[in-house]
């Protein structure tokens, strides 16, 4: 069954006591697998994900990558089955362009995406008939247990951001279910740039990693993946300075003392003008704290996602 409950998400990041949050976080060493040492060749190999366009960025607990289905039943179920048979119980998709109650034929039309989440679904029940030697099931399905999903859906346009809010309470929720022994799969379109900022967010709160540390983990993990396309991750200006903003903002001082500056020459970015403003920031760290990179102030974010519903998260259980 389906359950289309919707929870409305500040976008101001006050959503309740957030204590609990933070004193789990206190103990994430005891339950977190270490992030692995970097070196020149990247990340080890067995960060790579259960199908070519994913990588696991908590090895065992949480995957990023792509968008998991085609119009094609058989690569949709095969991807499905790769992502259910390592564990995935909860996905967490972060695209505008994804609506879960588009009918049949409009998605094999080309014309919406498909819900893979139904197919996901039909997937959970066949392999529990398998279980139970029901002829019915598929013996292939066998290894999958999960006995329920969710859905998380934080709408962002394409190449976007949404509010800090929206996106730092969709961290800490992903930051939960991690702790609680949840195991994710965070995804957009290509599983580039709206995942690489999420993913950045998620490292910093577990790891204590300051928005370079982020960013550069967050790109060497993607880049071990099978099929990574040379893709920078986050992609765009916009994605890299929010992520700069919400870590910065979390506690300006300890961030600006704990700023690792080597790792400048690192990051992905992919343009002239994403340089020019981390040298400024290299030049000042004090911009930080100052508040420079505040969304209301001196950054015009013309392809940011102000859009309502990029404010709401939608969990979809299923049982």
């Amino acid at each position: 069954m389906v359950d289309d409950t919707t929870s409305e998400i500040s976008p101001h990041g006050n959503n309740g006591d957030m204590s609990a949050i933070h004193g789990a976080f206190e103990h994430r060493s005891k339950v977190l697998p270490r992030l692995p040492q970097l070196h020149p060749g990247g990340v080890p190999l067995d960060f790579r994900g259960p199908t070519p366009w994913s990588n696991y960025i908590i090895q065992g607990r949480v995957l990023a990558g792509a968008y998991p289905a085609t119009i094609s039943d058989e690569e949709t179920h095969g991807i499905l089955r790769a992502l259910l048979k390592v564990g995935v119980t909860t996905f967490v998709c972060l695209q505008a362009e994804y609506n879960n109650s588009v009918s049949d034929m409009s998605w094999k039309m080309g014309k919406t995406l498909r819900p893979y989440i139904k197919d996901a679904q039909r997937m959970i029940m066949d392999a529990k008939k398998a279980r139970e030697g029901d002829t019915a099931g598929n013996d292939d399905l066998k290894n999958i247990h999960q006995t329920r999903l969710d859905l998380l859906h934080l709408p962002i346009v394409d190449g976007s951001v949404t509010s800090d809010g929206a996106i730092s309470d969709l961290a800490d929720d992903c930051c939960q279910r991690i702790l609680r022994g949840e195991r994710l799969y965070i995804h957009c379109w290509g599983g580039h740039g709206r995942t690489g900022s999420l993913v950045a967010l998620i490292l910093s709160r577990l790891y204590g990693l300051t928005a370079l540390d982020a960013l550069h983990y967050t790109q060497k993990m993607h880049d071990v993946r099978v099929a990574s396309q040379n893709t920078a991750s986050p992609q765009t200006r916009a994605q890299i300075l929010q992520v700069l903003r919400i870590i910065s903002q979390s506690d300006p001082k300890e961030y600006s003392e704990k700023f690792s500056w080597p790792h400048c020459t690192l990051l992905p970015f992919t343009a002239l003008e994403e340089q020019r403003w981390l040298k400024k920031i290299q030049q000042d760290p004090a911009m930080l704290s100052r508040g420079i990179l505040k969304s209301s102030q001196n950054i015009h974010h013309d392809d940011e996602n102000n859009d309502d519903d990029s404010k709401l998260i939608k969990s979809v259980s299923i049982v």
